[in-house]
């Protein structure tokens, strides 16, 4: 009875089942692939533990960046397994969260709240840039974005 859904501007698809009955997933659940620091959805019949195996960091001194599409509200994660929160200076820069300081005026950010669903986290400033809250983020954590203006979230590994 697990459904796992991706976010697209136009809201949730379920994009691969589990069956109650069989325990089987659907068909189409080995051509599925999530991209690191894409967002998504599962719900799940009980609690579970689910454990995300691959290579999603890169080598030190390389970087992950992540386009995002200004003014698009969209589902991401962190691209690399960090944790932090929004707007502290000890997250911003090499080997951090950074995203605070990376969104430009205007943006907004979403996290999910159980029993409640997505509620506003954190704006930013359209006149001073500064964040109306610093919400801490872990690590697989799912969040909505909406970016005042185009931009890219840039992680580097030292």
């Amino acid at each position: 009875g697990t459904t796992i859904e991706l976010f697209s501007s136009t809201g949730f698809s379920t994009v691969v089942t589990r069956s109650a009955f069989s325990g089987a997933w659907s068909s189409n659940a080995p051509t599925i692939s999530i991209p690191p620091g894409a967002g998504f959805m599962i719900h799940g019949t009980s609690a579970f533990t689910n454990t995300f195996v691959g290579n999603v960091i890169p080598n030190p001194g390389a970087t992950n960046s992540m386009a995002l599409a200004g003014l698009t509200l969209q589902l991401i994660g962190s691209p690399a397994a960090y944790d932090g929160d929004l707007t502290s200076a000890t997250n911003n820069g090499p080997n951090s969260f950074n995203l605070g300081a990376t969104l430009p005026k205007n943006s907004t950010i979403q996290v999910w709240t159980p029993g409640t669903g997505f509620t506003l986290a954190a704006t930013k400033n359209a006149f001073s840039g500064v964040w109306s809250a610093n919400p801490p983020f872990t690590v697989g954590q799912g969040f909505f974005v909406k970016p005042g203006s185009a931009t890219n979230w840039v992680q580097t590994i030292q």
